[in-house]
């Protein structure tokens, strides 16, 4: 039970024996037979191996031989990482004296296979011995102590160890109880004597006394209990790395070490991958993260240490990212070479240790390598938002800006927002951020509230706020926007140039913020020079009743509320199955599904615009099926174009990981070359699409949508519906595309790992390969005089290559008595000998310089090309949102095919202009089904709608529990909101006219962050709903007021339905308030509506028969109110007891007979609503059941029975 399953892994396994059973755990081994010096010195040798590495020459240069090392291993064969830019504040070059590394020791030449590397370190590692690192890694350097033979007392405690032939260490411990002692030395037993990071504690409390909680302290000496301590930093002792540890003794921290922890101290909230070699280390506490969340292995040692190597990066970089880890790497940034070659020229250099860098920092919304997003096409936001404060009148400004750094896109906005922030609940909402920036002193408390509700999955980061002024001061410092006329992107100029002083504020002070975050992960200079900002439009400061909307005046409002309730983007259990999302995305590519996000929530409000779209889908499914199908599938082949190009653009600048100075091992020229041509790939790709679509003449010649998309310059690109409708994208002229084509040939590119481009694209690269070719002229001409003199074949006599000699002539045996005597003889093989001589070394070296010239040549082909490519960064951006559009439409087409293939009736909304003010606006639908139905996979059964022109806009619902109220509700806003996204619908018929806003209050929920009962947030959200809703608004509220006394709840019912009845909007209003029914049965605004089911009574029932009802439901939406919600039924479909539910519908009885009796009054008032209501009902013949006369007898009865119980006639 105790042994290890892993023969190879150099592990030490200890056997924890309790009575009769054993527990196998694995820990570091030391081996106790060898001192301390001795480990110094071998483990200074290992580590050398780590720093001993020659410097990465161009693209055409061979990889530099890695050095012997032996930590974890893993195999994995990502490449194509990408470094990004070192700030000075970043550079951290950590040098010191009297290393336990040997910079300068010589490098094996020998490259390391890296197959021989298992993918699981935690099941298999090297065996070698000399694979691990020694003790004198550890921070401690110890001195040298006779052994002392171990009391009687001790041999009793002690775990008793002994050696495998595996070379593991096995260690039995048997639980005994310790009597407690004054501070000692700890041995290794004790320090090593916990399994996990617990095994490590005892060490880390004797030899790193500045860690433990009573003296840890901030770079400025803060503790934790000061409210302005810094947890990113740590305060190292004045001494380091000289120290004293918890029993007195003095020990000094190794070069090696020491210049980690200054790493560490400069970023103690981080996670570091420590570069050494081929390999990236974790040690001290990081190598428990790396232990528990990347499921390596510790290696041997009494310190925690654990690692990978270099071809792993990015993927544990990604996982410990995606973890909620800040991750910091630190590259080597001089090969011990070069370090020799430093401290030769400088004799006062005593440094030992290679320099290092910090030269990448990842976050969960800071990660823009390539492969590190390839697992999620979705936008991966940093949100930074200042709060103005809440002013007089409960109001107050907010700014906003988030960037997807995986696209380079940035939002940015400030808006007036209520003590609620609904405005800001919206945009989180819609954004989704996974990573916000919290400031040190917090957040406030609406500001808080809303990030807890609408995005409380988000990791939140604490990062000071940059002012408006400092903002604008960093731009012109760093020089971001320098190639810019204006000086600085529109949106950002816009804000700088408002009027109003608090909007300027909040907004640039909220770009300002993220751009300090970017620049603090080293990615600002590659993302916010690319100058995609874009604007969150808002409301001016003096609209006070119109709060800010997160929608340009152009597309529909729809705030938090709405689309959480309607379940838009997430379901309620946080997934996205059954969504209005869900339902639409059948997108072929990254770039598409985010459009669609966005197009969903912001749907076109301009009928024009919207018709735009609809012809364009339609062709998309009519005439242009064929050629539809083609661009989706090359879309769906190519890259995520408008990542890559962002990735291209902002790498070019060589800086941070990508600089040429960072020590790489992998093929990192051949990755930067794969990210290139993912770039121009996913361009033709999009290109190709383009022209696929346009040669479909009868398409484009039905939408003028189309031809803006797959005709450069076409004018109908300026039309005003088209622009809204693609949101300005247009195809721009891509002939430079052809250029790049012409330049090179793309798949060699990709299968030799260079770029050779074709003659007359470099001038450099032809001179070079023109003296290239007149050199190996020369040679061959010798050679043919040389075969001339010997009399061989051409077979026989000819240059060969051997090792690092090129062109020596080999000659057969039979010939070699025939060769000239000045000829030096070079090596032989079988049958064979080679020469050389004076008059072909001067031809052969001409060669070598021509060789030279040439690949020195090539090595500046790719960064002019890839210079050439970024001059044009603009187009390609553009070209990536044209092939999203195109993505949207052909999902959208597809969406509806599958409709029609599924539903019983679909057809196209027509969507008309919102009416004057003297008109009211409509909401007309048949058979109208669910439009996420195929999502949900669940059948529906089609209803009508009527809201607005001959019928009343306000609607209002009653019906049984679980009779389809909600279900209903959704469906009929759903549908609205597909219509202005250009979308069909499931309905034989759907017309409405333009919509400014859907406002949605549906669900029970809480808010305890910001202390709100179920009962306010329903009232909050209705609120909002109240001041906002226009007569072209569409209003949604599902049974209002249940949250608090029957009696309370059904008056605020009222008077909110009261209030949207005199606003004229259309509202669909569900409740269980019969009360509401009654008062409004006779209003021509109203239309009263229920959900219809059958209800059986058991024969057997008798006089008890309430609730023994068996109630069936119909799911259809029936004119007319409905007399109970038979809650009964839904109690014993819940499984309540058959006694609960008995006892509960006697109880109901009860209590509708007292409110009866309360209605009807005393016995003369009853006498005459009986006789009222009998002479109502000998009006109502057998002859004449009709609906209309049944209704009109309803409406005759209620006014008897009202004007029979009070003094006044009714209303």
């Amino acid at each position: 039970m105790g042994e290890n399953k892993d023969a190879n892994a150099p592990r030490t396994v200890v056997e924890s024996a309790k009575a009769s059973d054993s527990i196998a755990v694995e820990v570091p081994m030391i081996d106790a037979s060898t001192t301390s010096d001795e480990k110094e010195n071998a483990g200074g040798n290992a580590a050398n191996g780590k720093d001993s590495s020659t410097k990465r020459n161009s693209t055409s240069a061979p990889t530099p031989t890695p050095p012997e090392r032996e930590p974890d291993v893993d195999d994995g064969t990502r490449n194509g990482r990408r470094r990004v830019r070192a700030t000075k504040k970043a550079n951290v070059l950590a040098e010191s004296s009297d290393s336990d590394f040997d910079a300068t020791a010589e490098v094996d030449e020998e490259e390391e296979d890296d197959d021989e590397f298992d993918a699981d370190e935690s099941e298999s590692e090297s065996e070698s011995e000399d694979d691990d690192f020694s003790e004198s890694e550890s921070p401690v350097k110890k001195t040298k102590k006779p052994v002392k033979k171990a009391s009687a007392a001790t041999k009793a405690s002690a775990p008793v160890t002994k050696t495998n032939g595996r070379n593991k260490t096995t260690v039995n411990t048997t639980s005994v109880a310790a009597k407690s002692s004054e501070p000692k030395d700890l041995s290794a037993a004790e320090v090593l004597g916990g399994v996990g990071p617990e095994q490590y504690a005892a060490r880390e409390r004797l030899k790193f006394t500045f860690l433990q909680p009573e003296n840890i302290k901030d770079a400025k000496g803060r503790r934790p209990s000061d409210p302005d301590y810094d947890p990113s930093s740590l305060l190292l002792p004045s001494t380091f790395p000289k120290l004293r540890d918890a029993n007195g003794q003095p020990w000094t921290v190794s070069p090696g070490q020491a210049q980690w922890w200054r790493f560490k101290a400069a970023n103690f909230d981080s996670v570091l991958l420590f570069k050494m070699g081929k390999f990236y280390e974790m040690f001290e506490m990081d190598a428990h993260i790396g232990v528990r969340d990347l499921g390596l292995m510790y290696m041997r040692g009494d310190q925690p240490h654990a690692g990978f190597p270099e071809k792993n990066y990015a993927m544990h970089a990604e996982q410990l990212a995606r973890k909620g880890h800040r991750v910091v790497c630190i590259e080597q940034t001089e090969t011990p070479d070069q370090l020799a070659e430093r401290k030769r020229k400088d004799k006062t250099c005593k440094d030992t240790v290679v320099r290092r860098e910090m030269v990448q920092v990842l976050t969960k919304g800071t990660m823009v390598d390539t492969g590190m997003l390839n697992s999620s096409p979705d936008a991966a936001y940093v949100c930074s938002i200042v709060d103005g404060g809440v002013e007089d009148d409960g109001d107050g400004w907010v700014g906003l800006c988030a960037a997807d750094c995986g696209t380079g896109r940035f939002l940015v906005g400030a808006w007036r927002d209520d003590e609620g922030a609904s405005c800001l609940r919206t945009a989180l909402a819609e954004l989704r951020p996974v990573e916000i920036l919290v400031p040190p002193s917090g957040m406030s408390t609406r500001t808080n509230g809303a990030v807890l509700e609408m995005c409380s999955s988000a990791q939140q980061r604490t990062f000071k706020t940059t002012s408006a002024a400092d903002a604008i001061q960093d731009v012109e410092t760093e020089g971001y926007f320098k190639n810019l006329k204006s000086g600085l992107p529109a949106a950002i100029k816009e804000l700088r140039d408002t009027a109003c002083d608090p909007a300027r504020e909040c907004g640039i002070s909220a770009w300002g913020t993220i751009v300090a975050y970017l620049r603090a992960a080293l990615i600002d200079a590659d993302l916010v020079p690319q100058g995609r900002i874009e604007s969150l439009h808002t409301t001016e400061a003096d609209t006070r009743e119109q709060l800010a909307r997160w929608a340009h005046s152009s597309h529909v409002a729809m705030d938090a509320a709405a689309l959480s309730g309607l379940e838009v983007l997430e379901n309620t259990a946080g997934g996205s199955a059954g969504t209005l999302l869900a339902s639409l995305d059948r997108c072929a590519s990254g770039p598409g599904r985010r459009l669609l996000r966005r197009w969903v929530c912001r749907p076109l409000m301009s009928p024009s615009a919207i018709k735009a779209r609809q012809i364009a889908i339609a062709a998309m499914r009519g005439s242009g099926l064929e050629v539809t199908g083609i661009a989706r599938k090359l879309l769906r082949e190519a890259p995520d174009t408008e990542r890559a190009i962002s990735r291209v653009v902002g790498s070019s600048g060589g800086r941070g990981r990508d600089a040429a100075h960072v020590v790489l091992y992998e093929d990192m020229a051949r990755a930067k070359l794969n990210d290139f041509l993912a770039a121009l790939e996913g361009v033709r790709a999009v290109r190709d699409a383009v022209n696929a679509i346009a040669s479909c003449d009868d398409a484009c010649k039905k939408s003028s949508v189309l031809r803006a998309l797959c005709v450069a310059g076409d004018e109908a690109a300026t039309h005003e519906d088209v622009f809204t409708a693609t949101g300005g994208v247009a195809i721009p002229d891509l002939s430079e595309l052809k250029d790049m084509e012409a330049a090179f040939d793309w798949n060699a590119a990709k299968t030799n790992g260079r770029i050779e481009p074709a003659r007359g694209i470099d001038a450099d690269l032809d001179a070079a390969e023109d003296k290239l070719a007149a050199a190996d002229a020369q040679l061959a001409a010798w050679l043919e005089e040389a075969r001339v003199q010997l009399g061989g074949h051409k077979t026989e006599v000819c240059f060969v290559n051997a090792n690092k000699d090129t062109h020596l002539v080999e000659v057969p045996d039979r010939l070699a008595a025939k060769v000239p005597h000045n000829w030096v003889r070079e090596g032989k093989r079988k049958g064979f000998e080679r020469f050389t001589c004076g008059e072909l070394e001067p031809l052969r070296a001409k060669r070598a310089t021509a060789q030279e010239a040439r690949e020195e040549a090539l090595s500046g082909v790719f960064r002019r090309v890839v210079a050439k490519f970024c001059e044009n960064a603009g187009k390609w951006q553009a070209a990536a949102s044209v092939g999203a559009v195109i993505d949207v439409l052909s999902s959208l087409a597809v969406a509806s095919d599958e409709m029609y293939a599924s539903c019983s009736a679909v057809c196209t909304p027509k969507v008309h202009p919102a009416p004057a003010q003297s008109e009211s606006a409509t909401l007309v639908s048949k058979n109208l089904s669910h439009p996420c139905a195929l999502s949900l996979a669940r059948s529906f059964v089609p209803n009508d709608a009527r809201l607005g022109g001959e019928h009343p806009g306000f609607c209002l619902i009653t019906g049984p529990n679980m009779g389809g109220k909600s279900t209903y509700i959704r469906q009929v806003c759903l549908a609205a909101i597909m219509a202005h996204v250009g979308a069909d619908v499931p309905a034989s018929k759907f017309e409405m006219t333009a919509m400014d806003a859907v406002f949605v209050r549906m669900g029970a929920k809480d808010n305890l962050a910001g202390g709100q009962s179920t009962f306010m947030v329903e009232l909050s959200e209705t609120a909002a709903m109240l001041r906002r809703a226009t007569t072209n608004s569409l209003v949604a509220l599902d049974e209002l007021g249940r949250g608090t006394a029957t009696a309370d709840g059904t008056a605020i019912a009222c008077a909110v339905a009261s209030h949207l009845i005199e606003r004229r909007c259309r509202t669909l209003f569900s409740t269980h308030y019969h009360r509401l029914a009654d008062d409004h049965a006779r209003d021509p605004n109203v239309a009263l509506a229920h959900m219809a089911c059958r209800v059986e009574t058991p024969s057997d029932a008798g006089a008890d028969a309430y609730g023994r009802e068996t109630v069936t439901f119909l799911y259809t939406l029936a004119s007319g109110n409905c007399p109970r919600s038979y809650g009964v039924n839904v109690a014993r479909l819940a499984g309540l007891p058959e006694s609960v539910c008995l006892a509960a519908a006697r109880r109901a009885s009860r209590l509708e007979a007292g409110q009866l009796e309360k209605l009807v009054g005393d016995a003369s008032s009853r006498a005459r609503a009986t006789t009222a209501c009998a002479d109502v009902l000998r009006d109502c013949t057998l002859d004449d059941l009709s609906i209309d006369a049944v209704r009109a007898a309803q409406l005759k009865a209620r006014d008897a029975i009202a004007y029979a119980t009070h003094d006044d006639p009714p209303m």
